[in-house]
């Protein structure tokens, strides 16, 4: 097994060794810049045959897995639709917004594969997916308000530098799922750390017999735990003191049995991106 754990543009250039060399593999998400490189690692593992697993771990969190076997166990009925408010806060990471960490300052270049779009809706997306289903269609909006962001330091300081940004920092959609859903999302970045609001993330659930809302202190929660409530009452589910990356590493050492996220899912993942991203780009709705 080699981990590729590095700057986007360079995943696939490290990580086609690693295939041609017949060893598994874990690569951080996004897993290459853009669908195409995405795609080009799946085919390369494929024919080689060994297993490679992808860092979009969001689907090992207890709470998305709640949710999951709440919705396929008909509790609340056929989901009739579902929205997603989430604000990303500049700070800590300082990339998307009006001011970018020189030391990634790569996450300002779109072409780079470490957008806005890519890497916070990106992992959200999967876990979204992995819960409700793929989608059938999709309607974006995608804007870009800082074309020019200030360099700071790892303290947030400032440098006294520019650069370009081509990254978009609000991405709004709306579509319908597979299973018939109707979808909407709208993802906020480059935005102060304080004042806090009250309800930084949301995420809604509405059944034909009752409703599921995720909420929390910010909207990554493949990394932090959200609080889950099944019509209005607080859900708790059973943890086991792991973290969702050791809950991933955890299944892929079970072999083939393991239940853990694959070039394939980051490939379904970077096409659902890329149609968002047409969408915008075309004004118009996208079908999948």
């Amino acid at each position: 097994m080699v981990a590729v754990v590095v700057r986007t543009p360079i995943h696939k250039e490290l990580a086609m060794p690693v295939i041609d060399a017949g060893k598994s593999l874990f690569v951080e998400w996004p897993a290459g810049r853009g669908l195409k490189e995405t795609s080009e690692l799946a085919a390369a593992a494929k024919k080689q045959g060994i297993r490679a697993m992808v860092g979009m771990q969001g689907r090992q969190s207890p709470v998305v897995n709640k949710v999951k076997s709440i919705i396929e166990s008909g509790e609340i009925g056929a989901v009739l639709s579902t929205s997603v408010m989430a604000r990303c806060p500049c700070e800590p990471l300082f990339a998307w917004g009006p001011h970018v960490a020189e030391r990634t300052q790569y996450t300002a270049d779109a072409a780079e594969g470490a957008s806005f779009l890519a890497v916070s809706v990106g992992h959200f997306l999967d876990l979204f997916t992995y819960t409700l289903g793929p989608f059938a269609s999709v309607s974006a909006t995608i804007v870009n308000q800082f074309p020019t962001a200030e360099l700071v330091d790892p303290a947030g300081k400032p440098i006294s530098k520019q650069v370009a940004q081509t990254s978009s920092n609000q991405v709004a959609f709306a579509g319908t799922l597979k299973r018939g859903t109707v979808v909407s999302m709208h993802w906020r970045g480059g935005l102060p750390a304080t004042p806090k609001p009250d309800l930084p993330f949301v995420w809604t659930i509405d059944g034909e017999k009752g409703s599921i809302r995720i909420q929390g202190d910010l909207p990554y929660i493949h990394i932090i735990e959200p609080k889950l409530y099944l019509n209005g009452e607080e859900v708790v589910p059973e943890q086991d003191g792991l973290t969702n990356p050791a809950r991933a590493w955890a299944e892929f050492a079970k072999g083939p049995s393991g239940s853990y996220a694959t070039l394939d899912d980051a490939v379904a993942n970077k096409t659902l991106l890329a149609a968002i991203e047409r969408s915008a780009e075309e004004g118009k709705r996208i079908d999948l």
